[in-house]
């Protein structure tokens, strides 16, 4: 009877470890950290009729809204796209998929451009269209989109920051407060900096271009240039990141 005790005693510890081994093994790992283990997308067939002003992305059925600016046509949503192929290198704020729903994915440069991680460390000198992780008809925008943008609301309303932003979510407004005048609703998804670290939730956008930093700041291909807005300043900010953070993606149309 005591040996049936100790066997029962022994077989309950070794199950229990192996529970937990398990348990951390999932908690550690990429699909955990983006919401679940990975699943090959199935198609999707996109409404009939849309809402006028809002576009379908037929890889996987979402529905976004889309600005027109001057002569521009955002999407005045941060893209929430994900598939096997890229799930090592987008992650959701935190690993939690309720701020991909309220701010989109975090990208590293090689997933937003559609290029291999190969090319983290090294230049892959794509040009200037670039359609990358972008839906059908779209693009990622390069420096230019982004300065055309700036200008043309700058002329108009005078502040980019204010006329450009959500006028919700934001920590504080300081001196520029937002309107969301042209429907563009820039939310303050914040950034990954490393594997452990995510920024400025609430504070601070950060965009990625489709061109890298062709300086020496940009440490042999390492580099890739961003665009952000922040409540403090008028402006959009500017700036070079390494290729393997993660950065919001708003796609122009081509």
């Amino acid at each position: 009877m005591q040996r049936g005790k100790k066997f029962l005693q022994i077989l309950s510890v070794f199950v229990g470890m192996t529970l937990t081994a398990c348990g951390d093994d999932s908690a550690s790992s990429p699909s955990a950290e983006n919401g679940g283990a990975c699943e090959d997308l199935k198609p999707v067939s996109c409404p009939a009729n849309l809402e006028e002003g809002s576009i379908c992305d037929a890889r996987d059925g979402k529905i976004y809204k889309v600005a027109t600016i001057g002569e521009q046509t955002w999407l005045a949503q941060n893209l929430n796209y994900s598939s096997c192929q890229i799930e090592s290198s987008s992650w959701c704020y935190d690993g939690k998929e309720s701020n991909c729903d309220e701010y989109g994915r975090l990208y590293s440069w090689t997933a937003a451009a559609g290029v291999e991680a190969g090319f983290q460390r090294k230049y892959a000198s794509l040009g200037t269209t670039v359609q990358g992780i972008c839906p059908d008809g779209f693009r990622l925008p390069t420096e230019a989109d982004w300065n055309e943008l700036e200008t043309f609301v700058k002329t108009e309303k005078g502040s980019v920051s204010a006329s450009l932003r959500s006028v919700s979510e934001w920590a504080d407004n300081f001196g520029y407060v937002a309107t969301d005048a042209y429907g563009f609703s820039v939310k303050p998804s914040g950034y990954r900096f490393s594997s452990t670290m995510y920024m400025n939730l609430h504070e601070k956008a950060t965009f990625w271009t489709a061109e890298e930093d062709m300086t020496d700041m940009g440490g042999n291909g390492s580099n890739a240039m961003i665009r952000s807005l922040d409540s403090r300043f008028d402006d959009f900010g500017t700036g070079s990141k390494l290729k393997d953070e993660g950065h919001a993606v708003r796609c122009i149309k081509i």
